[in-house]
């Protein structure tokens, strides 16, 4: 314990009895305690303060000096930054009231700070009179350092947590969290909005109730093996029931969340909507499926072209330019289809317009063409159909020939294996007559040119 006189005797000024007494009985006391310590009198002089209250000060006063002189080398100020004009010592002094835990920054002489807890009680005699103070302050700011790092990142964490809210709520994507029975324990918007049930729905629900039942086991399987500490991550694709009782595909990724003794908190299931993508490679794969369909056809089609010239043709170059015209025309009907995306093709472009325009009906004046097209039922399966009637007349007379040429095998062929129909040609002495007969699928049909009253429902 040290008072503020030079050489460790107490002021000459008199004091009363009371604090005397006081004095007396906390000295070589005040050394001991943990907690800075000051004792003054009723007019604010220092008369005893600790070594622990020098290390805070960062000097020590000198004798006879008031609290008041003492702090004009120091500033003291609120939490906030507010200075704080007067000695909080002279307050208690001035009005007798205890102040319980204030908290201070004081800034020392050396321009260092330090941030202080305050407690100042009233000294009083018998009577009840004001005869000092004392004072307890204790260096908080280490704790105020890291009560400021503890409050950063409990905002921090509060931010992460709002912003990962946020994002898993409004994602594109479903996201749920599932317990290690299966329950739903949480879900966000895009997973209602995928499976068409609501919050309340999934969270009552639990997993696989509305999988698929074709679908149901490999992602049971690969659950029971997370539950088991088996596996921490899988992926499946699955059908699901929607709540409209829609089909759809979903991709599933599931992930396992586990505490520090390894055992399942719960399950992360990341989940998205693949039926298009689901269509398009069912799509992708018929379009292959028909492209070497197409191909193998075309291929046989070109042997027998070059198997039926060979039969026909007098000299190698007699069979050259047949089997070269031919190519052609195969190679322009051909290109109608691709032009069209191997989905339709303009009757006016093939081979019937061709051959009536250079031998038929369009090869001399007054020769005509009428084309008729009706709905009918297939003669076996009565499947919708759309039987076209090709009539030449007022052309060039026509006779049976002796044997069929490549045009009409063409046409023949290529209407039953690229149309699923039938073509028949019919050489009657007053014009070509060719009936067609396809599936009225394969139509396509030109809404603004077709006659009043036909009926296309059968």
């Amino acid at each position: 314990m040290l008072d503020s006189n030079d050489n460790g005797r107490p002021t000459a000024r008199p004091i009363p009895l009371a604090l005397s007494a006081m004095l007396r009985a906390s000295d070589g006391l005040l050394d001991m305690l943990p907690i800075a310590t000051f004792i003054c009198d009723a007019r604010g002089t220092i008369l005893q303060y600790n070594r622990r209250a020098a290390e805070i000060w960062g000097h020590s006063p000198e004798p006879g000096q008031t609290h008041e002189q003492f702090r004009e080398s120091s500033r003291f100020f609120e939490l906030d930054g507010t200075l704080i004009a007067r000695s909080t010592v002279s307050e208690v002094l001035a009005t007798g009231t205890p102040v319980r835990d204030a908290e201070r920054i004081v800034e020392r002489s050396d321009g260092s700070r330090v941030i202080v807890s305050i407690n100042i009680d009233p000294l009083r005699n018998a009577k009840g009179e004001l005869v000092g103070a004392v004072n307890c302050f204790l260096d908080i700011t280490e704790r105020k350092r890291m009560d400021d790092a503890l409050e950063h990142s409990r905002l921090r964490a509060l931010e992460q947590e709002q912003r990962l809210a946020a994002t898993y709520e409004h994602a594109a994507i479903g996201i749920s969290e599932i317990a290690p029975d299966g329950r739903f324990l949480r879900v966000n918007e895009g997973i209602c909005a995928i499976t068409g049930f609501s919050r309340d729905e999934l969270l009552a629900s639990r997993l696989y109730r509305h999988t698929h039942p074709d679908d149901a086991d490999p992602d049971r399987e690969g659950f029971r093996k997370q539950v088991a500490g088996e596996l921490e991550f899988y992926s499946v694709e699955k059908r699901f029931i929607r709540k409209d009782g829609r089909v759809i595909w979903l991709s599933v990724r599931s992930s396992s969340v586990r505490a520090n003794d390894g055992h399942l908190l719960y399950v992360v299931r990341v989940v998205q909507d693949v039926t298009e993508r689901k269509a398009f490679e069912r799509r992708q794969k018929l379009l292959i499926d028909e492209l070497n369909h197409r191909v193998k056809n075309t291929l046989a089609t070109v042997q027998s072209l070059a198997s039926q010239t060979a039969r026909g043709a007098p000299t190698p170059a007699a069979f050259r330019e047949r089997f070269e015209g031919r190519l052609i025309a195969l190679s322009k009907a051909h290109n109608q289809f691709t032009v069209h995306h191997w989905e339709s093709a303009d009757l006016r472009d093939l081979e019937l317009t061709t051959n009536a325009a250079k031998y038929g009906a369009l090869s001399v004046a007054g020769g005509r063409i009428e084309i008729r097209w009706q709905p009918v039922r297939g003669e076996n399966d009565g499947r919708p159909m759309l039987r076209i009637d090709w009539i030449e007349q007022g052309g060039p007379a026509v006779a049976e020939p002796q044997q069929r040429g490549f045009g009409s095998k063409l046409i023949e062929g290529s209407i039953a294996a690229e149309l699923g129909g039938r073509a028949r040609l019919a050489f009657e002495p007053t014009g070509l007559r060719c009936e067609i007969v396809i599936p009225l699928a394969a139509a396509t049909i030109d809404a603004d040119h077709v006659p009043a009253g036909v009926d296309w429902s059968v």
